[in-house]
Formats: C-alpha cells, sequence, structure tokens
C-alpha cells in the first residue's frame, strides 16, 4: 500500500512542475515505471509561452 501513496505523492510533485509518470505493467512480466522531469530550459520555455499567451489574451480582452 506504501507504493501507492508513493507515486500518487510523486505524481503531484512531478504534474506542478510539468513532469509526469509512465507506467506500463504485464502480468508475469513485470512493472515498468518512467518518471520524466523537464529540464531547466524546457520549464522556461514553457513559462515564456504561457505568459506570451497570457499577455495577447489580455491584449485581446482589452481590445473589447
Amino acid at each position: 500500500m506504501e507504493l501507492v501513496y508513493g507515486l500518487s505523492i510523486a505524481k503531484e510533485i512531478l504534474t506542478q512542475n510539468d513532469g509526469r509518470i509512465d507506467i506500463k505493467s504485464e502480468l508475469s512480466k513485470g512493472t515498468e515505471v518512467v518518471i520524466r522531469i523537464p529540464t531547466k530550459q524546457a520549464l522556461e520555455k514553457s513559462l515564456k509561452n504561457t505568459t506570451e499567451k497570457n499577455e495577447r489574451e489580455d491584449d485581446k480582452n482589452e481590445k473589447i
């Protein structure tokens, strides 16, 4: 049961930081867990894109 809690906590942390967990499981073969954590550059690019998108939406709202 502890594994479920651990994965749940890890998923929450990764989701908040644009990361993700992929889990693939096959009976009698085992389980593969892949944790993807974005690089600092990827996070900065995502933040820049989000900021630019928000600014464009603000400009549209001001014109209305």
